[in-house]
Order: structure tokens, then C-alpha cells, then sequence
């Protein structure tokens, strides 16, 4: 039953790509160089740190936002390059820290400190669009992101 719904799946993803070609003509006005607005919301999902000693946990999961603006240059047939700005906070926390030497004198303390992450991500993608639809296109990108980060407490 999966495999039959992943082939349906597929199926349809490359019949629209065939079909993308037949309106390939008509000039939508995501042709042409425009602003676009970001908001996003952050899911920080960790996984374990794994020495070679075995694995832990090392962070709990956490969320942010970010907001921003991007401009879509293009640069080609549906080629587009998309640099951006984006202002983000993420917020997640340490997962049982422990502090102290075990002793009478110094007994061990477990703590889950707050990490917040405030900066600026910028975005550097190039990507091609696909005129699937008579008002709509799917766009796939890819490229860096570099982050500058901001003091936070």
C-alpha cells in the first residue's frame, strides 16, 4: 500500500514538472526582481553528542523567531539568486549540567542553564523556480547561510 501511494506520489510531482514546460511562456509576475517578507518560526530539536565512550544528551529542545526580508534577483531562465537579512532569537536550554566535585564539602549540583542565541542570519541562496501552475510556481534553493551572532544574556 505505501509503495503504491509513493509511485502515485511521484507520478504526480513529475507530470506537473513535465506540464511546466507548456506555460513556461506566460511571464508571472514572480519573473520578475522583488522584495520578499520572512517570518519564521525555529524549532531547535537536538540530538545526542556521541564520544567515543558512548552518547548523551547534551541540550533540551527549544524555539526562536525570525524576521526578515529577502530579494529575489533574477539572474536567468528562472534562475534566481536570493540574498537576504534575517534578525533571529532562539532559546534552548542545557540538559542536567553538573557542577561540583561529589565531595561533603562540594556536592554535586545538576542545572539546566538557558542558552538564548540573538543575531542575524544571512542568507545567500540560489535557486530555480518551477511554473507548475498557471498562478504559482515552486521554488527550490540552496546556498550558505552565515550567522553573525549578538551578545545576549
Amino acid at each position: 500500500m505505501n509503495r503504491k501511494l509513493i509511485i502515485l506520489l511521484i507520478g504526480l510531482i513529475v507530470n506537473g514538472l513535465c506540464n511546466a514546460k507548456a506555460i513556461d511562456n506566460d511571464v508571472l509576475p514572480s519573473d520578475r526582481n522583488h522584495w520578499t517578507v520572512t517570518v519564521a518560526y525555529d524549532a531547535s530539536i537536538p540530538g545526542k553528542w556521541k564520544p567515543t565512550n558512548g552518547s548523551f544528551k547534551m541540550f533540551k529542545p527549544g524555539s526562536g523567531i525570525s524576521v526578515g526580508a529577502d530579494y529575489m534577483m533574477l539572474i536567468g531562465n528562472n534562475v534566481f539568486f536570493e540574498p537576504g537579512a534575517r534578525f533571529f532569537i532562539d532559546n534552548y536550554r542545557y540538559d542536567n549540567i553538573t557542577i561540583g566535585a561529589g565531595t561533603p564539602e562540594e556536592p554535586l549540583k545538576m542545572y539546566d542553564p538557558p542558552v538564548r542565541k540573538i543575531g542575524f542570519r544571512i542568507p545567500l541562496t540560489v535557486g530555480y523556480k518551477l511554473d507548475i501552475f498557471n498562478k504559482g510556481s515552486l521554488f527550490l534553493s540552496t546556498g550558505p547561510e552565515p550567522i553573525i551572532g549578538l551578545p545576549a544574556r
